[in-house]
């Protein structure tokens, strides 16, 4: 049973600010709506007022600007899996849409919905952190930076405040010899939220030292989380399968996952993660010694 609530859908950027201002923490913004309209079905949300932004001009571009990738927030993830731009600058970000629900999720779903659900295992965040992307967040009052990283406070919460809205997201150029990989587990059905999500980012040196590595796990904790007392046991040492199997062991002792998930029990998701961590590595290592 919904509740009623007031539809609105602004013409520009400063009507929607306008419109947010005004009615606060009772407007909720409307992207795509895969998320929205099923918590305000389930009234685990009650907006009284509904701030349709998908219309709004400007936010759905991809670009690559001086080696940057600029991802505008309307981006549905359709649109992200057939960006030429995405398939040869961001190969993990296409890995990470095969996996997202139905088609016609996909062809709803906005990247910035989905970076601001703020879900612990968002397909399409966790390798946005393992690429150490920020996003522009505007208002009223201008635009700023914030670290992604920096983005999530808990389970669908985040550093938003009223009137704010997430315009951009942008992944600094990928540096030489870096392999990146994405994986998701899942129950069978396409429609199955996360069991884990990995995301690494590894780069070599030409002696096949390990010069930086980002190891992102989602549905794990409460907000994604970087893994990085594993990722200390790879800095400046050979990658070979020791020094993996290492990494992917301290990777499983940094979880939190939540006790009585109807998905998988927490002993579970310790045991995968050695396992799936241990592969991704393996995988990005291959990737970047191809580069």
């Amino acid at each position: 049973m919904w509740s009623k609530f007031e539809y609105l859908k602004p013409s520009a950027l400063s009507e929607a600010f306008d419109l947010l201002s005004r009615y606060g923490e009772d407007a909720k913004i409307l992207a795509g709506g895969t998320d929205v309209f099923v918590n305000m079905k389930n009234r685990t949300i009650r907006p009284r007022y509904v701030v349709d932004i998908k219309g709004l001009s400007g936010l759905d571009q991809i670009k690559n600007e001086n080696g940057q990738l600029k991802i505008g927030g309307l981006v549905t993830v359709n649109a992200l899996r057939e960006s030429k731009i995405i398939q040869e600058k961001a190969e993990i970000l296409m890995e990470a849409t095969e996996k997202m629900g139905s088609v016609q999720t996909r062809n709803r779903a906005t990247v910035g919905g989905n970076i601001c659900n703020a879900a612990p295992g968002a397909d399409i965040t966790i390798p946005l952190l393992a690429m150490d992307a920020t996003v522009n967040i505007a208002s009223s009052s201008g635009v700023k930076t914030v670290a992604l990283k920096e983005f999530f406070t808990g389970p669908g919460k985040t550093i938003l405040k009223p009137g704010e809205i997430v315009t951009e997201i942008i992944v600094p150029e990928e540096p030489p010899r870096t392999g990146r990989v994405f994986f998701k587990y899942q129950h069978r059905d396409a429609m199955a939220l996360a069991i884990l999500n990995v995301a690494i980012s590894l780069t070599l040196l030409d002696n096949g030292t390990c010069k930086d590595v980002k190891i992102i796990l989602g549905a794990v904790a409460p907000t994604p989380i970087r893994a990085k007392q594993a990722e200390n046991a790879l800095m400046n040492q050979q990658v070979n399968d020791q020094t993996i199997q290492k990494a992917a062991d301290i990777a499983s002792t940094e979880i939190t996952p939540r006790r009585g998930s109807i998905r998988a029990t927490p002993e579970y998701r310790v045991e995968l993660t050695k396992v799936m961590v241990r592969r991704t590595l393996k995988r990005a290592a291959e990737k970047a010694r191809e580069v």
